[in-house]
């Protein structure tokens, strides 16, 4: 990080007491958002590469986020400086980027989150992060404002998790546990004690090149144990799971299904 004065979702990540609570989203509604925000957890994934819209849907999401008092995090569909800008642009606080694996990967992710000298982002003062041509400071705050996240989900990412971790200007690397263990051999077993010790090196990876670390739990009942390996944010619920499962206890409750 150097001496750089961070600000925003940035100086949070680097914050050592940091504890966010997130939650992904792929529903494309502004009332999943603000729910998601109005139960307390403390950001939002609105998610660009497996939920049910484009970067069109980004600036209402956005501002109902913000609304509701969350940060806000777009993970983008694939490493592309024009979609990382999009996403940018269009108000988040951040981006995640799946499947980083290798160092000059991440570095490319970097520069697409900021401005020149400091990267290759494309300018534009009047989008929806400027307040439409209404923030004066935008060109200069947006560089350390917007923070730059990205995803350690392959085997490959793990052999050079060193050197993406240390990659000048990165905020945060994230262990997407379900994809990561597929890539292990160990398809649909997040949890597996293979994983876990995985996901605890990226952690101290993370910790000695002094960038933050956050991971994707395979239960609620995990994320209190993550936050003490030292994460500093961990997501905790998928819309659509939360939605289903509170169906699920819904009808549970009302003892019909068993009465039939």
């Amino acid at each position: 990080m150097g001496t750089e004065r961070l600000t925003g979702l940035r100086a949070a990540l680097a914050d050592e007491g940091t504890a966010l609570l997130g939650a992904f989203c792929g529903i494309p509604r502004l009332e999943v958002v603000q729910i998601i925000g109005y139960t307390g957890f403390d950001l939002v994934i609105l998610d660009g590469e497996h939920g049910l819209f484009d970067a069109s849907a980004l600036p209402g999401l956005i501002a109902a986020a913000r609304g509701a008092g969350l940060q806000v995090v777009v993970r983008v569909p694939r490493l592309d400086p024009q979609v990382i800008s999009a996403a940018l642009d269009a108000g988040a606080d951040g981006v995640l980027v799946p499947h980083v694996r290798t160092a000059q990967e991440a570095l490319l992710a970097v520069q697409a989150c900021r401005f020149p000298p400091r990267g290759i982002r494309s300018l534009h003062g009047a989008v929806a992060a400027a307040r439409y041509g209404t923030r004066p400071d935008y060109l200069s705050a947006a560089n350390t404002d917007c923070a730059c996240i990205v995803m350690c989900e392959d085997a490959q990412a793990l052999e050079a998790i060193e050197d993406i971790a240390a990659t000048p200007g990165l905020d945060a690397v994230f262990v997407g546990p379900f994809d990561l263990s597929a890539s292990m051999g160990h398809v649909g077993q997040p949890a597996h004690e293979e994983v876990v010790a995985a996901t605890r090196e990226v952690f101290a990876a993370a910790a000695r090149a002094g960038v933050a670390a956050g991971v994707m739990a395979a239960a609620p009942g995990a994320v209190a144990g993550w936050f003490a390996d030292g994460a500093r944010f961990v997501v905790a619920g998928l819309d659509t799971v939360m939605l289903r499962e509170g169906a699920a206890a819904t009808v549970a409750a009302t003892q019909i299904r068993a009465s039939r």
